[in-house]
């Protein structure tokens, strides 16, 4: 999906989600190779999708909000 360029609110939700990738996952690890570095982001993508609450999800993890939110209901991101 494209926003507008160098406007990082146009895309607020990628810019979030890399924030705390850099943030949560690559600043508190070390990685020895490519394939470290690959099986410690499968564990970091796991919790962030299944554990990991997100207020813009009303504090809710992705995995739940999928599957049990009403499907109807629009998400709003605050940026």
């Amino acid at each position: 999906e494209f926003g507008i360029v160098r406007n990082p609110d146009s895309q607020a939700f990628i810019e979030s989600s890399f924030s705390s990738l850099k943030r949560e996952f690559v600043r508190n690890n070390e990685f020895k190779n490519l394939e470290d570095l690959c099986e410690k982001l499968k564990v970091y993508l796991s919790f962030y999708n299944n554990l990991r609450p997100h207020g813009s999800l009303k504090y809710q993890t992705p995995r739940y909000y999928t599957e049990f939110s009403s499907k109807n209901e629009p998400v709003y991101v605050n940026p």
